[in-house]
């Protein structure tokens, strides 16, 4: 499996909540939901703290399975002139991350040193895995060459010097959400960096409903750049974070994930799907408790436990608000969710089963729950048919009915 697939299962194997492993690696929510949908990866520094925390190797993280794989062998057979080419991509991918994100921020002297430094790495990466097949020393390499980096920026920092950050981090805070259309926002986003080239331009770019774009100044006050802005998530669109020095220009995504707005489901139960003549029982594998976190902008008014098969609506049940309490109960609302059978139910080939929110402002979030298929669906192992989990909002708007995905 790929990096992104193995820190999603390391994850929910443990029951950690992306709020949680964020916490615990001192990054955003957004930065582990990109990590798990593989829109970005993280840094060499960053996998090894996810490796110790997991308890796993870096070629298990990494989905490197030299159980399999015999590196000399496959050397050796192809007369010199071949290699592993996972394991190639792999270091170029790793090696041209750190190098990009080191050279991107500094002067045209440090960037030429830096790139020949690339090539360098990049050559010994190859040659690491031709040789002994493992990622060791691939590692020692690219953490000498983050170092090498590293100091040439600290003895050449100057007017066009950025921070070596994994990111740059804009703190997005709501302000408001419209009653009549929920799904505008006001927004307002700030910037706090610690050092940035003098006479920069700072702005975002907001998408418009004509698929043009309009550009938002931030303001500096006392340091910190902000801008505000109505949002309109029904478009769907991103919004980009713009830092213009007159030489380079940083170009970045906003992640604003609807979750946060009007609540979530912060534990997730899965269920597994047992068939037997058309009689069809389903029983949690875990816990038996749902739980959805409370926010400022929303209240759950009810919880209805769904199930659908060949779009088709096949089985509804009010759930019961649990009893059960933690110390910060208040931030939580549990519903207990049962295990139950559905009759006469023919051989559907789909099956979807959420939980069906509804909440105040015309507001309704559907939970869409992992799921096993019934097997005589496919001949592929259990992982392969498992169904995903992912959140959706619809908003009511008059005969309007409107849908937003959230970040999962």
């Amino acid at each position: 499996m790929r990096f992104d697939e193995n820190l999603r299962n390391l994850r929910k194997e443990k029951d950690y909540s992306q709020e949680y492993l964020a916490e615990r690696l001192g990054v955003t929510r957004q930065t582990i939901s990109k990590w798990e949908n593989g829109t970005a990866m993280p840094d060499l520094k960053k996998l090894i703290e996810l490796a110790d925390f997991f308890e796993t190797s870096m070629d298990d993280l990494l989905g490197l399975d030299y159980k399999t794989m015999n590196p000399k062998q496959n050397f050796a057979e192809s007369g010199g002139n071949d290699y592993n080419g996972a394991e190639a991509v792999l270091a170029n991918r790793y090696t041209n991350d750190l190098i990009n994100r080191a050279s991107n921020r500094m002067n045209s002297k440090t960037k030429g040193l830096s790139i020949l430094l690339a090539f360098v790495a990049i050559g010994l990466a190859i040659s690491v895995i031709f040789i002994s097949g493992t990622i060791s020393t691939l590692q020692s390499q690219i953490s000498g060459l983050h170092n090498s980096i590293s100091y040439l920026q600290q003895n050449n920092q100057d007017s066009n010097h950025y921070d070596d950050e994994e990111e740059y981090y804009v703190e997005v805070k709501v302000l408001r959400v419209n009653p009549k259309t929920p799904y505008i926002i006001q927004a307002e986003f700030k910037y706090a960096p610690t050092s940035y080239p003098k006479n920069s331009s700072i702005y975002y770019l907001l998408p418009k409903k004509d698929g043009g774009v309009e550009r938002i100044e931030a303001v500096d006050n006392n340091g910190d750049f902000v801008a505000k802005a109505d949002i309109d998530l029904s478009l769907d669109k991103p919004v980009y974070f713009v830092l213009d020095d007159g030489k380079n220009i940083i170009k970045q995504e906003v992640y604003i994930d609807p979750s946060d707005i009007y609540g979530h489901v912060s534990y997730v139960c899965q269920y597994e799907i047992v068939e037997k003549k058309n009689s069809y029982t389903f029983s949690t594998n875990f816990d038996s408790i749902i739980q959805w976190y409370i926010t400022d902008y929303a209240t759950v008014q009810s919880a209805d436990l769904v199930v659908r098969a060949d779009s088709k609506e096949v089985y509804r049940n009010t759930l019961k608000q649990s009893a059960f309490k933690e110390d910060d109960s208040s931030l939580f609302c549990d519903f207990q969710v049962p295990d139950f059978t559905i009759e006469d139910l023919k051989k559907p080939k789909e099956i979807d089963i959420y939980i069906e929110f509804k909440l105040d402002k015309n507001i309704v979030c559907k939970a869409h729950l992992e799921h096993n298929k019934p097997m005589y669906y496919t001949e592929e192992s259990m992982e392969e048919v498992l169904s995903q989990s992912y959140t959706e909002y619809v908003f009511l708007d008059g005969d309007k009915t409107i849908t937003v995905n959230g970040i999962n």
